[in-house]
């Protein structure tokens, strides 16, 4: 590196320092971000923001080679090592945030703390017990609401203000009887059914599309027949309900299992609503 090249370098090196803060603030700034800064792969600020890290580190590299073999009396790599020394002590003061923990069990907690580590010591937990830490946002704590034991229902926010010092707190448990066994799903299509009589049976096949339909020996006394399904044999009588669920799972129940279960022709329309 010559002079010039030195010179360049640090004018280069301020500013990285001033894209950096920058970065940062605008991540702070942003209310749906609740992750440190750098460690979300899909989010723009911390792709930035690890960018400029690995440029920075680079060139101080070379910078402190130059200044070394030339023996510079003031060197400026110190200056900027001792900035960013201190801007990482300011940024390092931590303050109490409300923790989402997820544990390796499936159970949830919010919890009151000045970091995982702290908040696991709360818990009596370690922190490879926790697959997910996420930070509330303060934005969001006035529409968090917590139940309390005589069912009153309070916002996270009013509950924070309510105490009279600052220390670790496990604020709330979501409720879960049976964890990570049963959850809630949605098909992306409607499941579709077909009501089989005596009379209509030429248009099962066409319900079924591919799947082969197979007349019993009893078909001709009371209408009985056989699917053959990718998950074996399914038999299907007149007055039975033939549901399909997704491409090729069929599922056969009675007439009054069918109502207890299901609502006919529910509209799936979405209506357009003028919000200005």
């Amino acid at each position: 590196m010559k002079a010039f090249e030195y010179i360049h370098a640090c004018e280069q090196l301020k500013q990285y320092e001033e894209d950096l803060d920058k970065v940062i603030r605008y991540h702070q700034s942003d209310s749906d971000l609740c992750h440190p800064i750098g460690k979300d792969k899909n989010c723009w600020y911390c792709e930035q923001y690890t960018k400029i890290i690995l440029q920075e580190e680079d060139m101080i590299q070379s910078v402190r080679q130059f200044e070394h073999e030339n023996e510079i009396t003031v060197p400026f790599i110190c200056n900027i090592l001792q900035t960013t020394k201190c801007k990482s002590k300011s940024k390092a003061r931590k303050s109490y945030e409300v923790h989402a923990v997820t544990l390796r069990t499936g159970e949830e907690f919010l919890v009151y703390g000045l970091c995982l580590e702290v908040c696991c010591r709360a818990m009596e937990i370690k922190e490879d017990d926790v697959t997910k830490d996420v930070i509330i946002p303060q934005s969001y704590y006035g529409s968090t609401y917590l139940e309390l034991k005589n069912s009153a229902i309070i916002s996270l926010e009013t509950l924070l203000k309510s105490f009279t010092r600052k220390r670790t707190r496990i604020l709330a448990e979501k409720r879960q009887t049976k964890i990570r066994i049963t959850g809630t799903c949605f098909n992306e299509i409607p499941f579709y059914f077909f009501k089989y009589t005596a009379d209509n049976f030429n248009r099962l096949g066409d319900f079924c599309d591919d799947v082969p339909i197979i007349q019993t020996k009893k078909f001709h006394k009371n209408g009985k027949v056989a699917l053959s399904t990718k998950r074996g044999m399914l038999a299907l009588e007149p007055g039975q309900i033939l549901l399909k669920i997704g491409l090729d799972v069929f599922l056969t129940m009675s007439t009054q299992e069918f109502e207890e279960n299901f609502v006919e022709d529910e509209s799936l329309v979405w209506s357009r609503v003028n919000l200005t």
